[in-house]
């Protein structure tokens, strides 16, 4: 098979780039609903029937947030000259300003919490729903939100391989971690708004960009460009008991893992008691491990409505005592932002040790975003043009450091060799032709990758979420 990658592989020689900072101050809220003023929600609501209203009378959905007002986007000259000076500093410290941003904490509140800003944006399901079915959020019925099961699990088999090799690694152990985790992908209005006016939610409409580009260039054929200030998040949760310690594992690298190659999240021999708020601890027997509270991570409680929405579309991936006031835990966050046309990846995960925090950002920062620590990836190479440098590895322990090299197209790669803008490079419909790679270069005219298809400007979303006509 030919390859026409640039990509030189050296196993064992990545890099993760990290550093840390979180933020927390107070945004300034616009009365905006989905970019209409309050008033015209509130005549919408107006005419909804009078089972609708009964309806809101619950937990509404959450006014649109965007960003912060001190946070700035960067021009493209900028994050590109970072880019080509390797300058990593510049990178992560900017990687913290985003994450400060949308983890800011806004005056709404859902189920007795306040909503950090990411909250507040759209779920894929609304980005990608014809415009009649986001009228939910627009005249304030009940929120449930959607928690899936990641994607890249499922389109691969990847989580059933790592449960498989789990068994057969832990055969022997006692403690087993619950593997049960759950996204809530998440875009801002810019996002929404481009895929809402070229109806790119529609299979048929896709379809037809597809079919219509005769001898266009591989390179050329591409959806229209997100706006600069596009940003596309990746919250990952595990559940947690409200009620009991849950057994968690966490990252301590490759080395403390069953499966060193592979060391997906249930593999991991460093393992913690996370134990809910009231809980009292003296009344727990089992004190083998650190018992570490819950309030050191961002946790969301869940509803009623909810477990019986999760347990209705999966009903093996939940305790059968999940109840309302039980927890989803957020471990992990993918973020990417449209600043330069292969887009910013930056990616953060709940760290044990609290991270050290640049102090240009420190002020920013805010309990309990600040026990997550970041790595970054604005490149496919560590030395952007230069063929003989090293491919940069940018992944999250929660999310990719399981894969095998079955899940990647390029023989010999594993997950902890990923780098996140690589595996979106390859997004396109109606899917590409090998699925994903794990690092290297990919060039848009790349012939292996992308005959016959439309790039989705690095949004798996499109492809993954919408049906085929």
């Amino acid at each position: 098979m030919r390859w026409n990658l640039a990509v030189r592989r050296h196993r064992g020689a990545f890099l993760m780039l990290g550093l840390l900072v979180a933020i927390a101050v107070p945004a300034v809220l616009g009365p905006m609903v989905a970019g209409r003023p309050a008033s015209a929600v509130e005549a919408l609501r107006d005419e909804e029937p009078a089972a609708a209203k009964a309806e809101a009378a619950g937990d509404e959905f959450p006014t649109y947030t965007p960003l912060p007002a001190w946070f700035k986007f960067q021009s493209k000259d900028t994050v590109n000259g970072w880019v080509a000076d390797s300058d990593v500093k510049s990178m992560t410290e900017h990687a913290w300003e985003i994450w400060g941003g949308l983890t800011t904490l806004t005056k709404q509140v859902f189920n007795g919490q306040k909503m950090p800003i990411y909250e507040t944006w759209y779920d894929r399901n609304e980005a990608l729903s014809p415009p009649q079915t986001v009228a939910p959020r627009l005249r304030g019925a009940r929120r449930i939100r959607n928690f899936e099961l990641p994607k890249q699990l499922i389109h691969t088999g990847a989580l059933a391989r790592q449960h498989q090799r789990l068994e057969r690694a832990l055969a022997a152990t006692a403690l087993r971690p619950l593997l049960s985790f759950f996204d809530n992908v998440k875009y801002t209005e810019e996002i929404r708004k481009e895929i809402q006016d070229n109806k790119y939610y529609d299979g048929a409409t896709l379809q037809k960009i597809n079919d219509g580009w005769g001898i266009t260039p591989i390179a050329d054929r591409n959806l229209k460009d997100f706006p600069d200030t596009s940003v596309m998040l990746k919250p990952t949760y595990v559940y947690a008991s409200g009620s009991q310690p849950t057994l968690m594992g966490y990252w301590s690298g490759p080395a403390n893992s069953a499966t060193p190659d592979t060391p997906g999240p249930g593999s991991w021999t460093s393992q913690m008691w996370v134990v809910p708020p009231g809980f009292d601890p003296s009344n727990f027997d089992n004190k083998s491990l650190q018992l570490i509270s819950l309030d050191r991570f961002f946790a969301l409680k869940l509803t009623q409505d909810e477990i019986d929405a999760i347990k209705k579309a999966s009903p093996q991936r939940l305790p059968a005592d999940a109840k309302a006031g039980d927890y989803m835990v957020l471990v992990a966050m993918h973020v990417s932002t449209r600043e330069i046309d292969n887009w910013t990846w930056q990616t953060f995960w709940w760290s044990y040790s609290k991270p050290t925090i640049p102090s240009s950002v420190r002020s920013r920062v805010s309990a309990p975003f600040d026990n997550y620590q970041v790595a970054v990836g604005y490149s496919f190479l560590t030395a952007p043009g230069n063929p003989d440098s090293l491919n940069l590895v940018c992944f999250n322990p929660y999310l990719e450091a399981g894969f095998d090299n079955s899940v990647f197209a390029k023989p010999k790669q594993l997950g902890i060799e990923s780098n996140c803008m690589s595996c979106h490079r390859c997004a396109a419909w109606p899917a590409n032709n090998a699925s994903y790679i794990a690092n290297g270069e990919i060039e848009p005219c790349d012939s292996f990758f992308f005959t016959n298809n439309t790039k989705t400007d690095f949004l798996w979303g499109i492809p993954f979420g919408v049906n085929p006509p």
